[in-house]
């Protein structure tokens, strides 16, 4: 992820028809139960589209690390905004 901000943040630097350059970064934390969590990993394309039984040992395996943790996931987020002005 970092390299495709990088590679963003380097081609509107160079660009010309650009100034006024400004990045932003946010970040945040967000902690999910196990029940949560495990519902969050069903919303994403690869887990929907995986075939049912593979889907089915793959979120219970994920169940057993996540009750190795007391349940919880902690889920660090960050978010970058790249700005700048057109001449």
């Amino acid at each position: 992820m970092k390299e495709t901000i990088d590679e963003h943040w380097d081609y509107i630097n160079k660009r010309r028809e650009f100034v006024k350059f400004e990045r932003r970064d946010f970040e945040c934390k967000k902690q999910y139960s196990k029940e949560k969590y495990l519902g969050l990993l069903n919303t994403f394309s690869p887990h929907m589209s995986m075939e049912a039984s593979k889907r089915k040992e793959f979120f219970k395996e994920i169940e057993l690390i996540i009750e190795d943790f007391d349940n919880q996931v902690l889920k660090h987020y960050k978010t970058v905004l790249l700005l700048a002005t057109k001449t």
